[in-house]
């Protein structure tokens, strides 16, 4: 008896424990090398998102100082409109702290600063000697190198500003504060303890995903990492120098990219203990499990006696039918003694793994319907983009010619009455052509799924007083009667103030456009939040068209009739606008008869 304890227990090694523990030791082995893959999936991921973010920042800011005049003449731009156009650059991208023009002999003609009193005197310099100049003179962009102020970051940026005929006839400058390239590098997140931070070309730090680490005023350059990274290598995190001790004293995995348009650095770098925690646990499971394994074989094997043959057979053909992938198959053994409680074991072990398959089945489905989402998330994302640019591209011309077209309106009719008709019919169809250029502006900026992070307590009075300001002169043409009421002392609405101006705007614009002799709007605190209703006698909303009211690009069948030109774009931005901020947006209509929209927004 003891030798065929002996010789199961010898068989129970060689079949069961050592193939087990090199099973293990691969296992390990594979989840801990598919977990450096991923990890430098992860921060190349992270790397290549924010490339394209900032690279997206730095040609926003480059597309809008490119200025192109409409007339031919190879001369410069008059002072009135250097001052416009510079006046609209501050309005357009707030990241611009100081613009100026710069003739071609490299003379400053005019200067203005983002946070300075245009009364201010302004000294104009002597810019010829310098690359910020010398480079668009030639006719290409110029992108300098960060330098430090008080107020953070700044970078140099300059175009050549052309006339028709593609000529340079000035340089247009701008200083741009990096503080958007900081909002960029906050937003990274990998997994617990990892951060992004980005350098400039000598290695100084210009943002931090964790801004308390900004204050380390250090030289990076001599780091290998970010000496590499600056020669152009791209470090994936899976080479073993990748894997070093931090500037904070960290061990962790490091990966990094060059910004070529900047010459910047962006670095990731992984706690190596928050990165692979995932790892240890699974490795000390592992290790229990073929312990525990190891134990039940050893006392199987002393309670192996004379009827383990045909146990054993079954249990051999149970396990080849298993293996072959049959995991339905169920071994049926009735010894009531161990042989038995293994093939039960079997079971079990059959039924997990046919478990395993269907989920295994559910993943390949599931990774399937992702890569669907993720094609159909880029092909939305390929058309807001496309959307945005060219409606950033039509806007600087709209504007060019809507003032041209303002210019010559006055002179046209003392000359010719019949053609200032004609030029108010065409100025009237580029405010309507620049309403579409807007709306579809908005769209790319508050389109489906958007949510706004800054927000903050906002007194709805005085926005709502400086908004309907901004109609009154529409509703006094038109002859409508605006009554504005505030109902008791409404508290503040946790909102973002530029944001709700937009919604409101459209609001008031629809009530200027379909209302027919009066407007009534109040202010009022219900429950948990402070709600804002537009009541006006127009036109109302069909019952047919309701369920619709707030789709993108849909009008109503009588909203057509009233006004022909139209985008349907206004109330799904308002809609957009109101959820992104928490909010809820609703209407009651009765067609003929009028209609009330109310918005919502939580209590401060």
């Amino acid at each position: 008896m003891r030798q065929i304890k002996n010789k199961f227990l010898l068989i129970f090694l060689l079949v069961g424990v050592i193939p087990l523990v090199v099973m293990g030791a691969i296992a390990i082995f594979s989840v801990t090398r598919t977990h450096n893959v991923d990890v430098s999936s992860l921060e190349l991921q992270l790397l290549r998102q924010k490339k394209e973010e900032i690279t997206k920042l730095i040609d926003e800011t480059v597309g809008i100082l490119q200025v192109q005049v409409g007339y031919e003449q190879n001369v410069e731009i008059s002072d009135k409109d250097q001052e416009f156009l510079l006046t609209a650059l501050f309005e357009t991208n707030k990241n611009l702290k100081e613009v100026a023009f710069v003739d071609m002999q490299g003379h400053e003609t005019k200067k203005l600063f983002s946070d300075v009193d245009n009364g201010e005197a302004i000294q104009l310099l002597n810019v010829s000697e310098l690359s910020k100049f010398t480079i668009p003179k030639s006719g290409q962009d110029y992108i300098g190198n960060v330098y430090y102020t008080a107020q953070g970051p700044m970078v140099t940026i300059s175009v050549p500003v052309k006339n028709k005929n593609k000529v340079n006839i000035m340089v247009l400058i701008g200083e741009m504060s990096l503080a958007a390239v900081q909002n960029i590098a906050s937003t990274a997140r990998l997994g617990d303890e990892g951060y992004f931070y980005i350098l400039d070309e000598d290695g100084k730090m210009i943002a931090h995903s964790q801004p308390e680490k900004l204050k380390l005023q250090a030289d990076f350059s001599g780091q290998d990492l970010v000496a590499s990274v600056l020669r152009g290598e791209l470090r994936s995190g899976l080479e073993t120098r990748d894997r070093f001790t931090s500037a904070w004293g960290v061990p962790v995995i490091g990966a990094g990219i060059k910004l070529d348009k900047t010459q910047w650095a962006l670095i990731v770098e992984w706690p190596k203990d928050d990165a692979f925690a995932v790892i240890s646990t699974i490795n000390f499971q592992l290790y229990v499990v073929v312990a525990c394994a190891f134990l039940i074989i050893l006392l199987l094997t002393f309670w192996v006696s004379a009827k383990v043959a045909r146990p054993i057979s079954i249990l051999r053909e149970g396990a080849t039918i298993i293996g072959a992938g049959h995991f339905e198959h169920r071994i049926q053994i009735e010894t009531d003694d161990e042989l038995q409680q293994l093939g039960e074991s079997f079971n079990v072990m059959a039924q997990d793994l046919e478990m395993i398959q269907k989920l295994r089945e559910q993943a390949i489905k599931a990774e399937a319907l992702q890569k669907s989402l993720e094609k159909e998330k880029e092909l939305s994302h390929n058309k807001d983009e496309f959307i945005r640019n060219a409606s950033h591209q039509l806007r600087t011309p709209l504007s060019t010619i809507l003032w041209g077209i303002e210019s010559a309106i006055p002179q046209a009719q003392q000359l010719k009455p019949e053609l200032g008709k004609v030029l108010q019919s065409s100025h009237a169809g580029m405010q309507n052509l620049n309403e579409i250029v807007n709306d579809l502006l908005a769209v790319s900026e508050f389109g489906l799924g958007y949510e706004e992070k800054q927000k903050e307590p906002v007194d709805l009075d005085p926005i709502l007083v400086e908004v309907a300001a901004s109609f009154e002169k529409i509703f006094k043409d038109k002859n409508i009667a605006y009554n504005y009421k505030k109902v008791g002392t409404p508290g503040k609405a946790t909102a973002n103030a530029t944001v709700i101006k937009k919604a409101l705007s459209y609001l008031f614009d629809n009530a200027g456009i379909y209302s027919n002799s009066k407007l009534d709007v109040s202010l009022k605190e219900e429950g948990s939040e402070v709600i804002i209703e537009f009541t006006d006698d127009g036109i109302g909303i069909p019952e047919d068209d309701k369920k619709l009211i707030f789709g993108q690009f849909f009008r109503a069948k009588n909203a057509i009739v009233k006004r022909n030109v139209g985008t349907g774009l206004g109330l799904f931005i308002v809609n957009n606008i109101i959820k992104g901020l928490g909010g809820r947006v609703w209407f009651e209509s009765t067609e003929n008869k009028g209609a009330t929209f109310f918005v919502a927004l939580p209590k401060a």
